[in-house]
This record gives structure tokens, C-alpha cells and sequence, in this order.
């Protein structure tokens, strides 16, 4: 029997994804490739010739199976970048996009002049947010709250895995419902909320259709429930001069959500493009 080589095993796996409708199939394959022959791409480019052992090819197998069935392969690999940090990832909560990453960045700049921090991040999901923000400003401290206990427990374990345990508290938590109890209010508030309505379900990619939380995609009207409420609550959360900066989905959601956070009274709010050019968070200020 022909030994299979690196090469070999790119090319039928790309056609076989491919068929499947996975997007992106190349690109996939060296990922899952690399994964079970501890190489990063570049050193999967390097082997090419390599010739590919039974057990790795079990192995191998065993993960394209499951990404042939359009589960995410963040899901496969059970972990993500962000930030340039490794997300661990899950079914639990919502993959960390590209895109929250400028989220992180402008929470960085809002913090840069405030000595010690204290932020609040609704809906932590993998915990990605939170973690990009502590892990590059020393003095900062977040409450992060999430209402899914599973969400919670991934969290925990990426909280964890950066020993940042002292300077990110996690709670389970319903943020429509109830307040967190504070001792002190906040400097800033964000969030990555549900913000999509049940209706755009059937027009969404099998892999997050079908794989990611709901509860972490969807919310119960028609995708403003969580600012109207944000709106509603900031006044008690943030200091007298507060920031706030929230995700949203997309030009049709900007003007209605400009017009939720202005007839609150809140000010300075702006709206920020994403890579693509398409507008994707909101931030504003609490002034008393």
C-alpha cells in the first residue's frame, strides 16, 4: 500500500470539503493537517514529501469527518486566535470574531488614561473580550458577566489558561432581569450582545446556524432588546463621565440604535466602521 504524503493528503481533503460546501476547504485541511502533525503552516508547507503515519491519518480523519459536517474548526481545533492569544472555543459559547477584536482595541484606548480601571463585559461568552483588555493594561479589573453556565465554565478555563484570575471576576448572570451589585460604578461598559432576529436563521451558514448558541446569537424580539435595556441600566453601572462600547450587526441596526442611545441622553456617540467597511460598534458617554 502507497504511503500518503502531506501533499496527498491536502489536495483529496480539499476536494472532499469542497464537495461538502466548507468554505475556505484548502485552507481548512492545512489547519486540521498541521493540528495532528504539531506543525504551524509554514512548517506544514516545509513537509510536504513527509509521508503521513497510520495513526496520523486516523487522527487526521477523525477531524475532517466532523468539519465534513460543517462544525466550525474552531470547534474542531478547540481553540481560536484573538487578539493574537489562543481562545479556547466551544459549542458553549459564540466564536471570537475578527472583528470584536476592534471592540478590544478602542476599550484599550478609552482605559489608557485612567489609573485603575474598572470595566464591566455583558455577555463574556469564550471570555475573549475581557481577556484581551486585562492582558494589555496591567491595572485594569472586570466584572465579567454571562447568563449561560456552560458559557461560564469555557470562560473560566480561558481566564484560567492566561492567569488572570485576580484581575477578571466572573459571574452567571441575567443581565434583563437584574443589576449587578456594585461597591464602586464602572469606567467602561461593553458588550457583544445578541443581536440578530430569528428571521435571518434560514440565510445563516450551517456553521452557525446549526453549532453555535442560540442564546448567544439570538435575541427574543427583534435584535435591539439588549440596547434598549443597555440604554435603560448605564446610568447605574458608569461613573459620571463612563464610557460604554457595544457590537452591533450591521448598517440596517446603526440608526435605530443611534436613536435608543440618544432619546437616553447619552452623548459623544459614534459610530465605528469594521474591516469591511460595514458599521459594527457604538460608543458613547454617561454624563451625569
Amino acid at each position: 500500500m502507497a504511503l500518503w504524503r502531506v501533499i496527498d493528503i491536502i489536495q483529496e481533503s480539499e476536494k472532499w470539503l469542497a464537495e461538502r460546501g466548507v468554505p475556505d476547504s484548502r485552507l481548512d485541511t492545512e489547519y486540521l493537517l498541521a493540528e495532528v502533525l504539531r506543525l504551524d503552516r509554514v512548517g506544514l508547507y516545509l513537509a510536504f514529501d513527509r509521508p503521513i503515519t497510520e495513526s496520523e491519518l486516523v487522527d487526521f480523519r477523525a477531524l475532517l469527518k466532523r468539519r465534513g459536517k460543517r462544525e466550525p474548526l474552531q470547534h474542531v481545533l478547540g481553540y481560536t486566535e484573538f487578539m493574537g492569544h489562543r481562545i479556547l472555543t466551544s459549542s458553549a459559547a459564540l466564536i471570537p470574531r475578527p472583528e470584536t477584536e476592534i471592540l478590544v482595541e478602542q476599550a484599550l484606548v478609552m482605559l489608557k488614561n485612567i489609573a485603575e480601571p474598572r470595566v464591566i463585559d455583558i455577555g463574556t461568552g469564550t471570555g475573549c473580550i475581557a481577556i484581551g483588555i486585562a492582558l494589555e493594561n496591567p491595572k485594569v479589573k472586570i466584572l465579567a458577566l454571562e447568563i449561560s453556565g456552560h458559557a461560564l465554565e469555557l470562560a473560566r478555563e480561558n481566564v484560567a489558561a492566561h492567569d488572570l484570575s485576580e484581575k477578571i471576576v466572573l459571574s452567571q448572570f441575567d443581565i434583563l432581569k437584574t443589576l449587578p451589585k456594585l461597591q464602586e460604578r464602572v469606567d467602561l461598559v461593553v458588550s457583544n450582545p445578541p443581536y440578530i432576529n430569528y428571521s435571518e436563521l434560514s440565510g445563516m451558514q450551517k456553521e452557525v446556524a446549526e453549532f453555535e448558541p442560540h442564546q448567544a446569537l439570538f435575541d427574543s424580539d427583534d435584535g435591539l432588546v439588549f440596547y434598549r435595556r443597555y440604554a435603560e441600566i448605564l446610568p447605574r453601572l458608569l461613573n459620571p463621565g463612563g464610557r460604554f462600547l457595544f457590537e452591533f450587526g450591521g448598517e440596517h441596526q446603526a440608526k435605530a440604535i443611534l436613536n435608543i442611545f440618544m432619546t437616553a441622553g447619552l452623548t459623544e456617540l459614534e459610530i465605528t466602521n469594521d474591516y469591511a467597511g460595514h458599521p459594527r460598534l457604538i460608543r458613547g458617554r454617561y454624563t451625569s
